[in-house]
């Protein structure tokens, strides 16, 4: 925060002795001085230097192992959505698809930027030439060589292989920001002239959102046509691809109260949950549309119990990873004839939402309820309970608006 400080300078006066005639006038020969004042100066501090964009830097020329960047074209791998597109529409009216093809053309974008050279972007399915840059798995024997040994969703390794420049991520997030590492090693060089060794290559781990789904079958994706595709997470995966890691841990019919037979606690997703949870950084939690159903005389000791297992669920996340940051999102609209998702619990999420956030808890609540009835509407939940294709679609744009609208406040 910038500083302001205010220096005053006075002027000071001299007075001579004054001798008084008649009418109280100066007497002749005397010299009055005004008081002299100064206006303070201004003093700010120098404005901050802007953040260093590695991508949004220029260069006379880059070369890869020694060839200049115009003889490349850079080849994409094929889109592993394109069956599921034909066979499930419905979903695939929120989020983006063929991940490789989006990052190859932002690619060619930010080297146009860089050099005024414009590179050809292409499938994998078109001629192989003696200098590529390989975006995601190709088919490329020199993509499959890069790829090998990427345990995990975050790593990444950027590298030069037999001449080509091979770009490749366990995960389309970490693909996106493995070219981070490329563009940092340009500006590394500090030159207007750079170029990427025939030995190059960097492996490291891209830092991404890992979000834990937790819920019921409409978490589970009940309804659709596959989950895989279709689920609310699936979808949201889609729509926040550049820097989530969406993870579903929903399973149908499942409860917040531990004393049910179907507690959510007694799953193996719990299990998996709670084995990764140090891995994750928010935990949205959409439990409570079954409680009121197994019990449909609630009264104090049922809203003790379900407040027992929304406490539990919370302090064995906390036990892996004290720095979670939780979404309770209460229950969706319901028009069937049961007991699920009872106004009860409803507002029992809301007000046991905001005494934890009291007690210090960094909890927020989603009204799913008020979503899914004036946005989503029943119109999208064929069975009065369970979304379809379109609806699950819907649910998840909304769940990643909440997502990025509180990213925004954390930066």
């Amino acid at each position: 925060m910038k500083k302001l400080f205010a220096l005053l300078m006075a002027g000071a006066m001299l007075a001579l002795p004054v001798l008084t005639g008649c009418g109280g006038g100066a007497a002749e020969g005397t010299t009055t001085t005004a008081a002299a004042t100064t206006e303070a100066p201004v003093v700010t501090d120098p404005p901050e230097e802007p953040v260093f964009d590695p991508k949004a830097a220029t260069y006379d020329s880059i070369t890869l192992d020694g060839v200049a960047l115009s003889e490349f074209t850079i080849v994409y791998a094929p889109d592993a959505y394109t069956q599921a597109m034909r066979s499930y529409p419905d979903s695939f009216l929120e989020g983006e698809t063929h991940f490789d093809k989006l990052i190859a053309e932002e690619l060619a974008t930010v080297l146009e930027n860089m050099t005024g050279t414009k590179l050809s972007v292409i499938p994998d399915t078109e001629a192989e030439s003696a200098h590529e840059i390989l975006i995601g798995k190709t088919s490329r024997a020199q993509s499959e060589e890069n790829g090998v040994g990427m345990s995990t969703a975050y790593n990444y390794r950027v590298s030069m292989k037999e001449g080509k420049l091979c770009v490749n991520g366990a995960s389309s997030a970490a693909t996106y920001h493995a070219l981070d590492a490329l563009y940092a090693h340009f500006a590394e060089q500090n030159s207007k002239s750079v170029n990427v060794a025939g030995d190059y290559t960097v492996r490291a781990s891209a830092d991404l959102i890992t979000v834990a789904c937790v819920g019921d079958s409409i978490t589970e994706g009940y309804n659709c046509s596959n989950g895989t595709y279709c689920s609310y997470p699936a979808v949201l995966q889609r729509i926040l691809w550049k820097d989530y890691i969406i993870i579903n841990y929903g399973v149908s019919g499942k409860t917040m109260r531990e004393d049910l037979a179907d507690a959510y606690i007694k799953t193996s997703a719990y299990t998996g949950m709670l084995r990764n949870a140090k891995q994750a950084d928010i935990t949205l939690i959409m439990l409570g549309t079954n409680d009121s159903n197994r019990d449909q005389n609630w009264n104090a000791d049922s809203t003790a119990k379900f407040e027992e297992g929304y406490r539990n669920l919370l302090n064995e996340i906390n036990k892996k990873n004290s720095q979670m940051t939780y979404f309770m999102m209460n229950c969706p609209v319901y028009s069937g004839t049961g007991a699920f998702g009872s106004r009860t619990v409803r507002n029992l999420q809301k007000t046991l939402t905001n005494t934890l956030i009291a007690e210090g808890w960094d909890l927020h609540f989603f009204d799913m309820y008020t979503y899914t009835k004036d946005v989503i509407t029943l119109a999208n939940f064929p069975d009065g309970l369970h979304p379809g294709d379109k609806g699950y679609g819907m649910l998840a744009r909304g769940v990643a608006d909440m997502l990025e609208e509180y990213r925004a406040t954390q930066n």
